[in-house]
């Protein structure tokens, strides 16, 4: 047989809902066993006895009443409490997940610290720094982790603890208990506790190693930018310069020489005349004979087609004829040449004749011009075991410590301007050094400074000589 559905449930109803029902009946029958009933016996003239007993039936309901609905009332408050206290206990363990999430995958190195430079806390990446575990960091002193910076760390933290006041973005090396030092972002904040008081400082300290890396490149690539620009407009002054000083050293032989060709073709020269004509035309046209040929030895240097001819040659013989070979020009300004050896006469080295020829010839013209009337330039030969050493020194001008580095650059002058006493392209020391350089050797250039004199330095290998 079936069952009718019920058209009209019941309501699900709580049981703290009949307990409430109930705590009201039992009150309101309390009241009116305290209140009416008396009245009522009193009317019906019911003995004493039983109005007291019916008095405290009805006040021992209403009490039960009360106290029921005071133990329900504390039950409510409990609960609710116990449900606030649950949903904070939830609430603070959420929090704590996320500040443990947050704390760990924070791309920063983090440390809690206390205010005499104990680590507290401190995050994985913060303790990989140090290569050991957050644990095994914690409790102890930064000072055994990172040594190196220890000191100024400590400084900081106390001037940020004193001051109250974070120190944000302080870029700083760190040093690793491996010897490794990273460029680190650091910023430190103090914490404070209810009474306003210091209790230590956090500290966030990011790996900035690859921009400070970054940096440092581009700072070094802008130097180098700043030097070779600064190197390409001081070579192109001297182009300009040695331009300027080719055509007044091409033009300056070229006055006399048509002047006098002039005067021999129109005549009337005496002898004499015509003869110290053509002397001062050939001079004028070998001074321009060296001058194309020290562009042609420098073209050929920087193209890389000299090459020399090596063979063994006595020196003592060869710097004589040197030397007797410039002493007119020497002997015409005033200026004394000496060759001071202690070489043996059969003492030979290995050398391009024409090429050292070059050499002296260089050294020679540079150390007589530079010298003023009644000084000197003295040669100067040594053979030490397998090294070849010739000094040339002369009593003039001298060379200031700033230009000294300089000497043999190509078109390098001391003073490159029109008016200078000393004519030259500014080619021979720099020939100098690319020729002693092709025999093997090097070249130097020492001066006590201005008015003092300079001495050059050459000094060549030689194997086999004797």
């Amino acid at each position: 047989m079936t069952q009718k559905a019920d058209l009209h449930p019941k309501p699900n109803v709580p049981f703290r809902w009949y307990r409430s029902q109930l705590v009201l009946v039992l009150a309101a029958f309390g009241l009116v066993v305290l209140v009416i009933l008396p009245s009522v016996l009193v009317l019906l003239d019911v003995a004493k006895i039983h109005l007291f007993v019916l008095l405290a039936l009805g006040q021992l309901l209403l009490m039960s009443g009360l106290l029921s609905l005071i133990v329900g009332k504390l039950r409510s408050e409990v609960r609710s409490a116990r449900g606030k206290a649950d949903e904070r206990t939830a609430m603070l363990k959420a929090c704590q997940k996320e500040y443990h999430i947050l704390f760990e995958s924070s791309p920063a190195m983090v440390w809690f610290k206390d205010g005499h430079n104990r680590i507290l806390r401190c995050n994985e990446k913060a303790a990989n720094s140090s290569g050991m575990a957050a644990r095994e960091m914690e409790g102890h002193l930064t000072s055994e982790f990172h040594p190196v910076e220890a000191e100024r760390y400590y400084a900081d933290d106390l001037e940020v603890m004193r001051s109250k006041e974070p120190r944000l973005g302080i870029v700083e090396p760190l040093t690793t208990k491996t010897g490794l030092t990273l460029w680190v972002q650091t910023d430190k904040i103090p914490y404070v506790n209810d009474a306003g008081e210091v209790d230590g400082i956090v500290v966030f300290s990011t790996d900035v190693t690859p921009l400070k890396l970054a940096e440092e490149e581009n700072a070094t690539l802008l130097r180098r930018e700043q030097e070779a620009r600064k190197e390409a407009e001081a070579a192109n002054r001297l182009k300009d310069e040695f331009l300027m000083t080719l055509s007044h050293e091409l033009r300056t032989p070229l006055t006399p020489i048509l002047g006098w060709i002039h005067r021999l073709r129109i005549g009337g020269l005496s002898t004499e005349e015509a003869q110290h004509a053509l002397a001062t035309i050939e001079r004028n046209a070998e001074a321009q004979r060296h001058l194309v040929d020290d562009l042609l030895d420098v073209s050929r240097i920087i193209s890389g087609k000299m090459a020399l001819a090596l063979s063994l040659v006595p020196i003592n013989a060869m710097l004589r004829s040197g030397l007797e070979s410039f002493r007119p020009a020497a002997e015409a300004k005033g200026v004394s040449l000496a060759l001071v050896s202690d070489l043996p006469e059969e003492a030979s080295i290995f050398i391009d004749r024409e090429r050292f020829g070059q050499v002296i010839w260089n050294l020679l013209a540079n150390g007589v011009k530079f010298t003023q009337l009644n000084g000197s330039v003295v040669v100067t030969p040594h053979l030490e075991g397998s090294r070849f050493r010739l000094d040339v020194a002369d009593t003039g001008i001298g060379i200031p410590s700033d230009v000294l580095p300089h000497v043999f650059e190509r078109f390098r002058q001391g003073d490159a301007s029109l008016t200078r006493p000393y004519m030259g392209l500014g080619l021979g020391l720099a020939i100098v050094r690319h020729l002693v350089e092709l025999h093997g050797g090097s070249v130097w250039a020492e001066s006590p400074g201005r008015g003092k004199g300079a001495t050059f330095t050459v000094e060549l290998p030689q194997r086999g000589s004797k």
